[in-house]
């Protein structure tokens, strides 16, 4: 899940983001391996820093961007560690942890410490040649982990920038980022299964029956306190929305052939709401997120394309404000969320070519948000363009040097935001004008992109 504070800076570190050069330090596959007796460890990480400047910006007066930081600074670590040992008949058991050693600076002071987003993952797994895997623990969806992206200059895990689900975005659009592979449930406890290969198809299943450790369902109203009110008249705070008997499903085909290589993948996820704050007809109906990819790549070139939809549910928090309706009468109290008419639909596309230690490349992603420009009109959609196009260039095994261009596009389409200007609600956002609607502002902005890339 991608901080809401990261819609207007450079990644979810940033509340007020702002001029975009940036530096990183990126995922690591690389790590050490320990051989003590039965028992293999593993360990390996991810640091990344981030620094930059916008060559163009609407941050003027009336402008979505008005008023907000020219300036930010990216710091992410993640550290990851292993063991497995090998039992009798073919079994292999292990433990796998993924986690930030500190809370991401940013972060909201409102959440609790439960749903702090420090420990990504920590499972149990069992593995076998005929079973497949078994993984028991805190992990993300078998969708999530199966999902194909688009190539980018930085192809990576947790990625550093591009235009599908950056850790760092620059930009001060209402929409920070588009994604097609989103965390449906913050890795709440499941069980999951990953068949063996059969002919290069593999399936995935998981459940859990919850309810999710936070997942924040509803978007996000932060500095405006916890006066909610349902349409009866009763205050409440949807951020303790929470999903339970969480599915997921996933099919990955992949083929290699000399120098050519493809597959596909597809996938769905879904869930249950609880709460006591569901109203019929409103935000009562179980969100549904589901989508697909596919890759190619001949010698040095690799394209490919990935599609998400999301029903009914705020993944990455871009509804945040708009998705509420003000309470009659008041501009600072407000109804429910009417998800129920929430859908986004986000593609995905791009292509890499490689030549020794280089790799440049240039990728495109477009999302609809229905209902994200008038509440009362969920049809009305607004589209968030996001193109990136830059060079890696790896100096050692362990580290790279990145360049790009990032050139964002937010259109609000037709109509009017109708939420009161005097709600506050850009404030949410990191902009210090108060009275700025910006959902119904159009956004362009580019940015130039330096970074570091190192692995460990």
């Amino acid at each position: 899940m991608r901080d809401i504070g990261g819609i207007f800076g450079l990644g979810r570190a940033l509340r007020a983001g702002g001029a975009a050069l940036v530096l990183a330090l990126l995922p690591a596959s690389a790590g050490a391996s320990i051989q003590a007796g039965p028992v293999t460890l593993d360990a390996g990480g991810t640091i990344m820093l981030g620094v930059g400047g916008f060559v163009a910006d609407d941050t003027g007066a009336g402008q979505s961007g008005f008023q907000r930081g020219s300036a930010g600074l990216e710091a992410y670590l993640l550290g990851k560690v292993s063991a497995e040992t090998k039992l009798d008949d073919g079994l292999t058991a292990g433990l796998y942890v993924r986690a930030k050693p500190y809370e991401t600076p940013g972060e909201r002071t409102d959440v609790p410490p439960d749903r702090q987003e420090v420990i990504k993952d920590a499972y149990l797994r069992l593995r076998s040649d005929v079973l497949g895997e078994f993984r028991l623990g805190f992990q993300a969806d078998v969708r999530q982990n199966s999902a194909f992206y688009a190539p980018q200059v930085c192809d990576c895990l947790d990625g550093f920038f591009g235009t599908n689900s950056p850790e760092v975005t620059p930009a001060h659009g209402p929409v920070p980022e588009n994604s097609t592979g989103a965390d449906f449930d913050e890795r709440a406890p499941k069980l999951a299964w990953y068949s063996p290969s059969a002919d290069g198809l593999r399936l995935a299943l998981s459940f859990g029956p919850g309810p999710s450790r936070g997942r924040l369902i509803d978007g996000r109203l932060d500095g405006l306190g916890a006066a909610y009110q349902t349409p009866s008249g009763v205050t409440t705070d949807p951020r303790d929305g929470r999903l339970e008997n969480v599915w997921s499903a996933a099919a990955v085909w992949t083929r290699t052939d000399d120098e050519i290589g493809m597959g596909f993948e597809a996938g769905a996820s879904g869930g249950k709401r609880s709460g006591a704050d569901l109203v019929k007809g409103l935000n009562d109906q179980d969100p549904l997120v589901w989508g697909g990819g596919f890759s190619l790549g001949y010698a040095a070139w690799k394209f490919g394309a990935a599609w998400e939809q999301q029903n009914f549910i705020d993944l990455e928090g871009t509804y945040g404000a708009a998705a509420y309706r003000l309470a009659p009468g008041s501009t600072t109290r407000f109804l429910l969320p009417a998800t129920n008419d929430i859908v986004t639909r986000t593609f995905d596309l791009g292509v890499t070519y490689s030549i020794g230690p280089v790799t440049a490349g240039l990728a495109w992603s477009r999302g609809r948000y229905e209902g994200l420009v008038d509440p009362a009109d969920p049809k009305q959609a607004a589209t968030n363009d996001v193109v990136f196009g830059g060079a890696q260039w790896q100096i050692e095994r362990w580290v790279s040097v990145l360049g790009g261009v990032q050139w964002n596009r937010y259109d609000p389409g037709s109509g009017a935001h109708n939420l009161a200007p005097a709600a506050g609600l850009n404030a949410v956002y990191g902009g210090t004008d108060r009275t700025l609607n910006i959902w119904d502002r159009r956004y362009d902005g580019v940015a130039l992109v330096l970074g570091l890339v190192s692995r460990f």
